[in-house]
């Protein structure tokens, strides 16, 4: 006599069961370090890699942006009016040129700006604490130095200011404070 094959689902056993998931699992294993191998394994668990930042000094704003952001970097403008810089060019950046940075990492670009005159009255600031005159002069643009000097006022209170009348954003002031009677 002759079998007849059944026309039904196949049933696997318990053991036929685990033997089927012990190789799905080998299979698993075995293509996740086959993708290892190809991609290779020091891209799957090293962190992404740096980004050297280029010289943007010279450049212009949008250029350098562009630049910046195709290199996966994050850009922050700000003005600024040094001397050597025509009027609407990259003149300074922070993190400086070869810096690496992370993807997604911030550069910021200081733009030039066409220096303008700005009245810098000594009177304006004598008698105020140095931390409040310094910030007020560098956010005008100025290069702030300070020199401190014996003197009966309270130290630490600015008692000379030069120069004084009309000044080019970018250039120096320089503030007198008092260190006390020493």
């Amino acid at each position: 006599m002759r079998a007849e094959a059944s026309a039904g689902p196949v049933r696997l056993g318990a053991s036929d069961r685990r033997r089927w998931g012990i190789q799905v699992v080998a299979l698993v294993v075995v293509a996740a370090v086959a993708g290892l191998l190809v991609t290779g394994v020091d891209r799957v668990f090293v962190r992404p890699a740096l980004v050297s930042v280029p010289e943007m000094r010279g450049q212009d704003p949008v250029v350098a942006r562009a630049t910046l952001e195709r290199l996966g970097l994050q850009v922050a403008e700000t003005i600024t009016s040094p001397a050597g810089f025509r009027s609407g060019e990259v003149a300074s950046q922070r993190p400086p040129v070869g810096a690496g940075l992370r993807p997604g990492g911030v550069v910021e670009l200081g733009v030039a700006a066409q220096p303008v005159r700005i009245e810098v009255r000594k009177n304006s600031y004598v008698g105020r604490r140095t931390s409040e005159a310094e910030t007020t002069l560098r956010a005008l643009g100025f290069v702030v130095s300070t020199e401190r000097v014996v003197s009966e006022i309270a130290s630490g209170t600015v008692i000379d200011v030069s120069p004084d009348g009309p000044v080019m954003q970018g250039e120096p002031v320089r503030i007198v404070v008092s260190k006390g009677v020493g």
